[in-house]
């Protein structure tokens, strides 16, 4: 693939902050989600935001398959059910205003979701 030079000045992450709050209303039972959206959205000020979100989505039953294949056992009891819910709940979350541009991919393509993400991080420099 080789280098990419201006991305020199960026940071990727397979995790940003708001997602956090997806996965605590997939998670958190129904009584602690008060709480712990007060905190979130007292700290949330002050986590830079992402310049660019890319979501990889796929079907919550080829997620189960792929935490299958990990092999990590604090995932054996995960469902196709509970995998469906944080889809949703982060889907939710990236398409909530103020954001900035966030890039949905459900396809395998990756050289393809490579040249479109290259392109829309070219477009935010």
């Amino acid at each position: 693939m080789g280098t990419v030079p201006f991305f020199r000045r960026w940071t990727v992450s397979d995790f940003w902050f708001d997602q956090s709050a997806a996965f605590a209303r997939a998670w958190l039972p129904e009584e602690r989600i008060d709480d712990y959206m007060e905190r979130f959205e007292r700290l949330r000020p002050t986590v830079a935001g992402p310049r660019l979100i890319v979501l990889l989505d796929a079907p919550a039953e080829e997620l189960l398959a792929r935490v299958r294949g990990r092999g990590r056992s604090c995932e054996r009891r995960l469902t196709v059910e509970q995998l469906e819910r944080i889809r949703r709940e982060v889907a939710e979350q990236a398409g909530r205003p103020g954001l900035g541009p966030v890039l949905r991919f459900r396809s395998n393509d990756q050289e393809a979701i490579f040249a479109e993400v290259l392109a829309a991080a070219r477009g935010t420099v």
